[in-house]
């Protein structure tokens, strides 16, 4: 009984984060709430208490095999790009999630523009030709937020890793 007591106890703990509403975490450059980038699936699985869809590529969708998405049960509207077993992107595509600085779908280009205040890099898009890309890095080569506009609000917005971060067609 003595050993069960501190477990009981550790688990108690852990029931706030399990139950807590998915759509209540921010995204960040570092990650989207409890889950981190350079996280693996089971350690995303163990800190958030829920299970993926998939841990392996579909072989049909696929482009390579090392590179491919995933979604978490129990949240809708994000996937997460897994390279390596391990989370480098993650994708959100609802207003329900805000950003650390509080950016969402839906904004205006010059509302995030005045919430990261100057440090966007702004590029066009390459498939919308009134679209752009707004770029967040804390630091050069570090990891960032991008935000997809069709040139006057916000369409998507992901945060990863550096390179993944930048690509255009999913691992690609």
């Amino acid at each position: 009984m003595k050993r069960i007591a501190p477990f009981l106890l550790f688990m108690a703990s852990l029931n706030p984060l399990f139950a807590m509403d998915s759509t209540q975490w921010t995204l960040s450059p570092d990650g989207l709430g409890p889950i981190k980038m350079n996280m693996t699936l089971k350690q995303v699985e163990r800190s958030t208490g829920k299970t993926f869809n998939a841990t392996k590529p579909n072989p049909d969708q696929a482009e390579n095999e090392g590179c491919f998405y995933v979604t978490l049960n129990g949240v809708k509207n994000v996937s997460f790009m897994v390279s390596g077993n391990k989370i480098v992107r993650i994708n959100i595509n609802s207003p329900k999630y805000l950003t650390s600085k509080g950016a969402k779908i839906g904004d205006t280009e010059s509302h995030v523009q005045a919430l990261y205040k100057g440090k966007l890099s702004i590029e066009p898009h390459h498939y919308d030709p009134q679209g752009h890309y707004l770029t967040f890095f804390e630091k050069p080569d570090n990891r960032g937020i991008r935000f997809e506009s069709d040139g006057k609000v916000i369409t998507l917005i992901y945060s990863g890793n550096h390179e993944e971060v930048q690509y255009v067609e999913d691992c690609l």
